[in-house]
């Protein structure tokens, strides 16, 4: 009887000890994937007109743009970014430091030109944790 007691308490150790693993886990899971990202598969915009690429961004709670950090691509060429607290963008493209405030990175392009049509890349990154999203611009006319 006491060796039948000895495998039970073996077993229950080593099955407690498993979930005190499985636990922090996927805690860590949930709490890294608190950066969520939402584009548009695609955009069009009539030649010459302006075109508003939508990115928006959500972060589980209020927006701290000293932790936020936000990238435009156009193909492998940098149009916009946004690095905590600094802003820079290449002429006729613009984000909004306010709507970065409530989770909006979406681009203005003002004036489209048929070079501007291809696939973009919207890339927020928060803290430690970075997600992008993408959309294709089509140049109508």
């Amino acid at each position: 009887a006491p060796e039948k007691m000895t495998t039970l308490w073996g077993r229950r150790a080593g099955s407690m000890g498993l979930g005190g693993l499985l636990i922090p886990l996927l805690v860590l899971g949930v709490a890294g994937s608190r950066l969520q990202i939402v584009t548009e598969p695609s955009s069009r915009a009539l030649l010459g007109a302006g075109v508003l690429l939508k990115c928006r961004f959500n972060v589980g709670g209020p927006v701290d743009l000293s932790s936020l950090r936000v990238q435009w691509y156009l193909f492998e060429e940098r149009i916009a970014q946004y690095d905590q607290g600094r802003g820079e963008s290449q002429p006729g493209a613009s984000m909004s430091e306010q709507e970065l405030k409530t989770g909006d990175a979406s681009l203005f392009l003002s004036r489209v030109m048929v070079s501007d049509e291809g696939p973009y890349k919207c890339l927020v990154g928060y803290g430690a944790e970075q997600m992008q999203g993408e959309t294709t611009l089509r140049v109508l006319g």
